[in-house]
């Protein structure tokens, strides 16, 4: 599986092409974002938001507590493309990273 694809490992619908995955990153964003100003959350973890991504259609279940949006927001990480999440912080530590989340202003 290339790394371009979204896994159904990760209970995320499987897309296919660079365009489409961008896009689909960037739906995500949109979504984070409605759920932290209707959930009124100043901060998040990947946790916190599961239960919103999938009844927004994004993932089918919650694995490991936020495991499938982590396992997103490293694979954004590695390609450089945090960007396209505008709402994501990121705390690199020696061996772990910590993701938050954060309302982006208007």
């Amino acid at each position: 599986m290339s790394k371009l694809e979204l896994s159904e490992d990760h209970g995320i619908r499987k897309k296919f092409g660079k365009m489409t995955v961008i896009k689909n990153n960037i739906l995500l964003g949109y979504a984070i974002q409605d759920i932290l100003v209707t959930e009124n959350l100043s901060e998040a973890k990947p946790k916190d938001l599961m239960e919103g991504l999938i009844a927004k259609g994004f993932f089918t279940r919650d694995h490991r507590n936020g495991l499938p949006l982590r396992d997103i927001l490293r694979d954004l990480n590695d390609r450089n493309e945090l960007y396209l999440i505008p709402q994501v912080r990121v705390e690199r530590k020696v061996k772990n990273r910590f993701w938050y989340f954060n309302p982006a202003k208007s």
